[in-house]
């Protein structure tokens, strides 16, 4: 929270951490009770001293350059104040506010005026501003268009109210191409409400092509035909957005987004929300999904955000157009949470050979009608998905038991029929946890790989995750999967009081018999690589270790088929898959029997 040194015009700013190669950038957004203030740059001033001019001469020269454009009517009526002051207020351009007139023309044209005489800083105050935001598809018309080095001021009651139309394609603030731009503070309201088209997606509250340097901090974008917040390149040269921080932004019931990225190099989003998207595919809270193979998402940090009640998922990456030639995908969440999204968090149809990472460390998914972690059809030759610290809690509310694409599970890895993949996978899970706590626990699976389709799972590996409460297994992981690890510092135990077939479900526990009352035998699946179990007798009787049919013990037996058992208390042995197939046993301690 900004500090105020007085009671009306004096603000502190407050830092915000790096956005990647970008370097270390400042800016705060406090929208205070009976005035605007804000850090800027490197320092804090108010909006009735921003950049003073030195003297009255240099009014005087700036009066002569605009000459008789005041019968033009695009002077600003307070011109001695506007100029020394460096700020422009849109009233002085004959802006009404008065939520009936509509005001865009004289706000271009007071946009038009601050940059032709520099000038930095242009205020809204108090009041509804009508806008027609009707534009081309390229984004180069329409609404109102930003320009280098100006900030927009607005108070927290300030609103921008797109006009009602039929327009399939729409802006109410537009840049293209452009460099340090600000938007801070106020309301910006689309015209969802009162749209007069059935058709289009592409209703944006502020829409950003190719442009460097932007901020926007404290603003609410809500109700558009499309997407709250639209970011990507220049539809000419491909050129991406550099440098974009979102701080304390809030985008609430949109039709398609909340916020969508296509292209970016260097995006930082901190204490945004992002709420309530619903209306047309694929609304989602954020949706970052390149448009071509030549898309970026490079650099790119969400911290603190939330995305909630989202009809399709709260954070999606979805990756299908990205090739082997593209950039490096790099983007992590972190300390982000989300709660009644149909999904929290999806990570979907990467394909093979895409390049980078996507990190998931301290998110918590709450709530969710299904899954609070997805990850579908994504190549195992792909980009690597790390969880990190991650939570899901009592996810899976619609309790659907048919629907083989949640599967129960708060994790889950699995393959669409419309992006099939010849393997998934290529994911790290360390100290996750599931948890359901209901009476009724509607979470079958703490973890879950499975596809009804072709592909193969592999390299996947689970490190000291936790399952409370599910109501059939911590994991569940389909028999064709390869390369599957789970490890656990300190091992689960399962206790085993008759004879049964050890599920992989089982990876990384320790099976002991415990409890029984006579010799229990269990038989080993298939090996696979990297699948690890352990044994261990806690009751006097014996406890026989068999391989699947064919398979053999390696290091202890000389043949296939041959059992291993023990009855001494305390002896205990742990075994590894092969990719032959065998089990190969990698640690014994007591004495076991070939039989």
């Amino acid at each position: 929270m900004a500090e105020r040194a007085d009671s009306k015009n004096r603000v502190n700013r407050r830092q915000i951490l790096k956005i990647g190669a970008a370097g270390t950038v400042s800016v705060a957004a406090t929208l205070l009770g009976g005035g605007v203030g804000y850090a800027l740059g490197n320092g804090v001033k108010p909006l009735t001293t921003l950049g003073e001019c030195e003297c009255e001469e240099d009014i005087v020269q700036l009066q002569g350059e605009i000459g008789d454009m005041t019968e033009l009517g695009v002077t600003p009526r307070n011109l001695t104040k506007t100029l020394s002051e460096r700020s422009l207020n849109v009233k002085d351009f004959g802006a009404i506010g008065n939520a009936s007139t509509g005001d865009q023309a004289v706000i271009q044209q007071a946009l038009d005026f601050a940059r032709s005489h520099s000038i930095e800083h242009v205020v809204f105050p108090s009041g509804v501003y009508y806008v027609d935001a009707g534009s081309t598809s390229d984004g180069s018309s329409g609404g109102i268009e930003l320009y280098d080095n100006i900030t927009i001021h607005m108070q927290a009651d300030t609103v921008i109210q797109g006009l009602a139309s039929s327009a399939t394609n729409s802006n109410i603030f537009r840049a293209k191409n452009k460099k340090n731009i600000k938007i801070l503070g106020g309301i910006i309201k689309g015209d969802r409400m009162t749209h007069l088209g059935t058709t289009g997606e592409w209703g944006h509250g502020i829409n950003i092509l190719g442009c460097e340097q932007v901020t926007i901090a404290g603003t609410c974008i809500m109700d558009c035909w499309g997407d709250g917040i639209y970011i990507g390149s220049d539809p000419l040269t491909n050129a991406p957005a550099k440098q974009v921080r979102l701080i304390q932004v809030k985008c609430s019931n949109n039709r398609r987004q909340g916020l969508s990225v296509t292209s970016i190099d260097g995006l930082y989003a901190e204490h945004c929300s992002f709420s309530e998207s619903n209306g047309t595919s694929p609304q989602c809270g954020v949706d970052l999904e390149p448009n071509t193979k030549l898309g970026m998402l490079k650099h790119v940090v969400f911290m603190n955000c939330r995305a909630d009640s989202n009809e399709l998922v709260g954070f999606l990456v979805q990756l299908s157009r990205l090739d082997a030639t593209s950039e490096r995908v790099d983007i992590q969440f972190v300390n982000c949470r989300t709660s009644g999204n149909k999904y929290g968090y999806c990570i979907q149809y990467c394909n093979d050979y895409v390049k980078g990472s996507v990190k998931f460390v301290d998110c918590t998914a709450t709530n969710e009608l299904w899954n609070g972690f997805l990850e579908t059809s994504c190549s195992s030759l792909g980009v690597e998905t790390v969880y990190r610290g991650c939570a899901a809690y009592a996810c899976n509310t619609e309790n659907n038991t048919a629907n083989t694409g949640a599967f129960g599970a708060s994790f889950f890895i699995r393959e669409d029929s419309r992006q099939p993949r010849t393997t998934i996978g290529n994911a790290i899970y360390e100290a996750c946890v599931s948890v359901e706590d209901r009476s009724t626990p509607t979470i079958r699976r703490g973890f879950a790989i499975s596809t009804a389709y072709a592909a193969i799972p592999r390299h996947v590996k689970y490190v000291n995750c936790e399952s409370y409460g599910e109501s059939i297994s911590m994991f569940e992981i389909i028999p064709t999967a390869e390369n599957i690890v789970a490890k656990h510092d300190v091992w689960k135990e399962i206790d085993c009081t008759t004879n049964t077939t050890v599920k992989t479900r089982q990876l990384g526990f320790t099976h002991t018999n415990r409890g029984a009352s006579g010799e229990v035998r269990l038989t080993l699946p298939p090996a696979k690589e990297n699948y690890t179990f352990q044994f261990r007798v806690e009751q006097g009787h014996y406890f026989n270790i068999a391989p699947h049919s064919g398979g053999q013990l390696l290091g202890l037996t000389a043949a296939a088929d041959t059992e291993l058992r023990s009855q001494a208390i305390g002896a205990s042995i742990a075994l590894r898959g092969r990719t032959d197939g065998n089990w190969e046993v990698t640690r014994v301690v007591g004495e076991w029997e070939a039989v």
